[in-house]
């Protein structure tokens, strides 16, 4: 159709589909009508939105029948999500709308509406360096991730507001980078078994404390994230070492739970304060977990995931993923052609033991993985086994980064 020949003649490879309420300027919408005005516009306003991103996809399935098009659409309703991402609309530059994204973006997740997510920084009005830096970290594993503004309102590219903000911010944005395997895992378990990306902690705990919990959020099963979301004067704070400090609650659900800002091991259960720095969010990983992160060099092209660090947490759980292989270009997984590697892992006394099995329809040595165990200083050396084939090697003591800072593990 026309809309697949402007594609090609535009050579994109999606599009951004924008007032689509419809939304024409300044006309109210009881005066926007249908079928040359026979027809009110309340009629069709969910369907407007979302007929529009069904074209648009067709249109590029036309040129690509065997590509993934980037759609993103602001408005929607139910089954858009096969079709496009959604963002959260024109929000502002406001504590108050910073606190609003975590509920707005869960519960779209919960609504099957899994690639998602705000303008980080807010849209209208204009931000400041704290609330733009607490934004990017709030927001930075969600599935949808961008700082935009309005024509309007001040710059708000990260380096606008001094260096501290902009190695906070690029912390933020770093470690995004990093975790893009495991979000890559996470957008691939969604669409086999349906498991929303960012999760509230009521999808996997019960409990009337997490029913209304809604300012932290689990990324998967195995990440929390519980960002600062007030501003200096507006919430509890602590200086330490000279450094100011933004205090909330962190509700840890039973089990232990990593530390990534703090390179420690905290015990669950129970409701922690926690302080953090400008530079600092508060992020955890569950005992058990295991988690798929780039350590090569940091690109905003084309990054090659064909080697990839297994960042192991297994302090008394068994640490268990399934990691999906296919080649990351093509829709062919859909019709099976991809591969799984199950994952174990634990500790036993001095040795780290890891299993990896790989089945499938698809070549086992396209990707390779390396162990990378956090906080137990004991082990001493890993036995690794592959297909049933099994080498032992010493540990060594390394570094990884994760947000500003640098922590030890053995690799």
């Amino acid at each position: 159709g026309w809309l697949a020949g402007f594609l090609r003649a535009s050579a994109v490879d999606g599009a951004w589909l924008d007032m689509n309420d419809p939304a024409t300027g300044y006309s109210r919408t009881q005066e926007m009508r249908f079928q040359h005005g026979a027809i009110p516009h309340d009629r069709y306003h969910n369907q407007y939105a979302h007929y529009m991103a069904m074209a648009s996809r067709q249109a590029c399935d036309q040129l690509d029948p065997n590509g993934r098009p980037f759609l993103l659409t602001r408005s929607a309703c139910a089954g858009t999500q096969r079709y496009s991402a959604v963002w959260t609309g024109d929000n502002a530059s406001t504590w108050k709308h910073l606190r609003m994204a975590l509920p707005c973006s869960l519960n779209l997740s919960l609504s099957g509406v899994a690639f998602n997510g705000p303008d980080a920084g807010g849209f209208m009005d204009d931000t400041n360096a704290e609330l733009l830096t607490r934004w990017h970290q709030a927001c930075g594993l969600f599935p949808f991730f961008r700082n935009h503004s309005a024509k309007h309102s001040r710059f708000q590219e990260p380096w606008q507001f001094g260096p501290g903000p902009l190695a906070a911010i690029r912390g933020a944005i770093r470690t995004r980078y990093r975790l893009l395997p495991y979000l890559y895992q996470c957008f691939f378990a969604h669409w086999r078994e349906g498991d929303p990306i960012i999760r509230p902690l009521l999808y996997h705990y019960a409990g009337p404390e997490y029913v209304h919990l809604d300012d932290q959020y689990l990324v998967g099963d195995a990440l929390l994230v519980a960002p600062i979301l007030h501003g200096e004067g507006q919430g509890p704070e602590i200086v330490r070492n000279g450094v100011k400090m933004q205090e909330r609650s962190v509700l840890l659900p039973p089990g232990w739970w990593f530390d990534l800002n703090r390179g420690e091991w905290v015990e669950g259960g129970r409701v922690i304060p926690y302080a953090a720095a400008l530079d600092e969010l508060p992020l955890f990983a569950r005992d058990g977990a295991v988690l798929p992160y780039y350590a090569g060099p940091l690109r905003n092209s084309f990054m090659d995931l064909s080697a990839i660090e297994l960042h192991l947490f297994c302090r008394e759980r068994l640490a268990q993923f399934s990691y999906f292989l296919d080649d990351r270009e093509t829709r062919r997984y859909a019709t099976g052609a991809y591969g799984i590697a199950r994952i174990a892992a634990e500790i036993q006394g001095e040795r780290l033991r890891v299993v990896i099995a790989e089945s499938g329809d698809y070549p086992t040595n396209t990707v390779s993985f390396t162990p990378v165990v956090y906080g137990c200083p004991e082990a001493r050396e890993l036995e690794l086994t592959v297909n049933g084939r099994a080498t032992i090697r010493p540990l060594h003591a390394e570094q990884r980064e994760w947000l500003c800072r640098k922590w030890a593990v053995l690799a």
